[in-house]
């Protein structure tokens, strides 16, 4: 099936509506709610215009990976285990650790502008994800996030008015977000994007399951000559390889998905490599690793991980 994906400026034709179930804290205030609109009670209609223009040229290149993003802001939250499942219309994605605040889901964007505080990783990821999912059309995204002591819920939809609900959650502390594409024979689509998913899922302690059926991250189970490692914060993985060239193949991940395959010199001999680290630094189109080590200050260097499993293999080569 074949559909044209629209920019992400045109995510303001969402709107957002807030629901707030016996709250540990109060709902955001409107002074709280910076470049918000209100529309009416429990409803905002998000003004993006303020990032729009740093966003316009640093999308993620396909809008059907939009879950890559959304399993990192999972395994950012502290999940230990993450399932994709079809839903009527469409899928759910739930997940456990520390649930998102009202605060956070009043606004899902901001984390992009203002990326201080102790959310705004996992925030940033949830944002980048909601752009691109927004680039596929569908017709209504919540999420649903809480406890026992409380829970906010957040509709994006396309509609004038869209009450919360649609997807439930149990009172067990926890995330949902629940996608309604709006238009028949969408398990076509629902199928693509899991399959995506799982196909970049790795490098992570998080589980991940999809329709119910765990998904084994690479290395494949089984496949012989595999060494593994985990030291510093690194998750890796590595065989050694017969090849012409020198510089060995790298597969980057962070916080549990995909990022890029990079070409570098480890060792006395080329490797295959995986390597993970929850600190990586991404760019800004979240397809690639930022390099420069004053970038990395604040989390982890490709060099530092790099060195690493350069140390690794020399190690077994000798």
């Amino acid at each position: 099936m074949s559909r044209e994906h629209p920019p992400a400026e045109k995510f303001g034709r969402f709107r957002l509506l807030l629901s707030v179930q016996a709250p540990e804290e109060a709902a955001p205030s409107r002074e709280d709610a910076r470049d918000d609109q209100l529309v009416e009670s429990g409803s905002f209609r998000v003004d993006t215009a303020w990032m729009i223009e740093k966003l316009r040229k640093h999308q993620i290149g396909d809008p059907l990976d939009f879950l890559a993003p959304l399993l990192r802001a999972a395994v950012a939250s502290g999940a230990t285990r993450v399932s994709l499942d079809r839903a009527t219309g469409g899928f759910a994605m739930r997940f456990d650790g520390r649930p998102f605040s009202s605060r956070e889901l009043a606004d899902p964007l901001r984390a992009l502008a203002d990326r201080e505080g102790e959310a705004a990783a996992r925030g940033v990821h949830l944002a980048y994800g909601l752009l691109a999912l927004e680039r596929l059309g569908p017709e209504l995204v919540q999420i649903t996030s809480g406890g026992p002591s409380g829970q906010a819920t957040a509709v994006l939809t396309t509609k004038k008015s869209a009450p919360p609900g649609w997807i439930g959650i149990n009172r067990a502390e926890g995330t949902v977000l629940g996608v309604r594409w709006g238009w028949s024979s969408s398990w076509g689509l629902t199928k693509d994007v899991f399959r995506r998913a799982a196909k970049r899922y790795g490098m992570t302690s998080t589980a991940l399951l999809v329709e119910g059926r765990p998904v084994p991250g690479p290395p494949p189970p089984g496949e012989k000559n595999w060494h593994r490692f985990e030291t510093e914060g690194w998750r890796g993985a590595f065989r050694f390889v017969e090849d012409e060239s020198p510089l060995s193949r790298v597969r980057l991940y962070c916080l549990g998905a995909f990022v890029e395959e990079v070409r570098e010199r480890v060792g006395f001999q080329p490797v295959e490599a995986l390597l993970g680290s929850d600190a990586l630094n991404l760019d800004l189109s979240q397809s690639g690793v930022v390099r420069d080590w004053k970038s990395s200050v604040s989390g982890s260097s490709l060099e530092e991980g790099l060195a690493l499993l350069r140390d690794q293999a020399e190690r077994y080569f000798a």
